[in-house]
């Protein structure tokens, strides 16, 4: 109502304006100029004119309303398209596998929705969740490890891709025997892959002789470059590091699966939900690895994924 009288500089102008009596623009007034405490209004003739306190005033309410008309129109858009940001967790190469080009994706379908990656440990991904520092994030889940993941996380499988031994080209084990391999580089051993590489070897019968202890997948296949040692990789993570090397399967096919997960609650806004289909139906369709389809994950031990 201040709006209209500022703009009509009179009550009964504001009145018809806005299809009221005179005397219920009058009270808002003086109950608006009682709840400030400042006089809102200057007497100008039969005009009314702001004063310094009714100028400021009048600047916010401006704002508030253009705030008002602005969040109805966003919302009037909601059935043609999402207009939210994203918080999705990831890391090295299921960004790359997945992430990169579900944005992609996105992008074309989508371009409202914003979607803002943060690196996030696949141990941790979890804990991020639940700690709601991210609306959905990027896991593992080992075959060889199975795990149980909490009832409150819902979990679709992405991609699944074996766990290969990776050396030197023409080093040992380039006859195609993993145990061949002497020297191994291997995740730290309480980490969930540490524990996936060393239960698929102990599959094998190897015993590992662990010559580096290595978290990091560039440093860990650098080294293996050099000739120091045999290591465990996946497709993903060789296709960001390419190099000519020798690759051998293990034959009890271990593998690893990534996952999308978020809460079940979380699904319920339509951002999160476009982009965990996003991420199913964009998850690395060309590059040869064997995606999952989007394969919603029960709450109980993982022993086939």
């Amino acid at each position: 109502m201040l709006a209209a009288v500022a703009e009509q500089g009179s009550m009964r102008g504001a009145a018809e304006q806005l299809g009221y009596t005179v005397g219920a623009i009058s009270q808002q007034m003086t109950a608006l100029q009682k709840e400030t405490g400042q006089s809102l209004f200057i007497r100008d003739g039969r005009r009314l004119l702001l004063s310094d306190a009714g100028r400021i005033l009048h600047r916010h309410i401006l704002g508030v309303l253009a705030a008002e008309s602005e969040a109805s129109a966003a919302l009037d858009e909601m059935g043609s398209g999402i207009d939210s940001a994203v918080r999705l967790g990831v890391f090295g190469s299921a960004a790359l596998a997945c992430a990169v080009p579900a944005l992609g994706l996105l992008a074309r379908t989508d371009p409202q929705l914003r979607v803002e990656l943060r690196e996030v440990e696949p141990d941790h991904a979890l804990a991020a969740i639940l700690s709601g520092s991210v609306d959905a994030a990027l896991g593992l889940e080992y075959s060889a490890v199975p795990v149980k993941t909490p009832a409150e996380i819902t979990r679709r499988a992405l991609v699944r891709e074996d766990l290969l031994v990776v050396c030197a080209a023409g080093r040992p084990g380039a006859a195609g025997r993993p145990a061949e391999a002497r020297h191994w580089i291997l995740p730290p051993a309480a980490s969930a892959f540490g524990r996936a590489a060393r239960s698929a070897l102990e599959t094998e019968d190897i015993v590992p002789e662990t010559e580096h202890t290595v978290m990091d997948t560039a440093l860990a296949l650098a080294l293996a470059d050099q000739g120091t040692g045999a290591t465990l990789a996946t497709a993903s993570m060789l296709a960001l590091y390419p190099a000519d090397r020798t690759i051998m399967r293990l034959g009890s096919g271990a593998e690893r699966t990534i996952v999308a997960m978020a809460r079940p609650a979380m699904l319920r806004r339509a951002s999160v939900e476009r982009l965990l289909e996003a991420l199913v139906e964009a998850a690395a369709p060309s590059s040869g690895l064997r995606s999952g389809v989007g394969e919603v994950l029960h709450h109980e031990p993982l022993k086939h994924l």
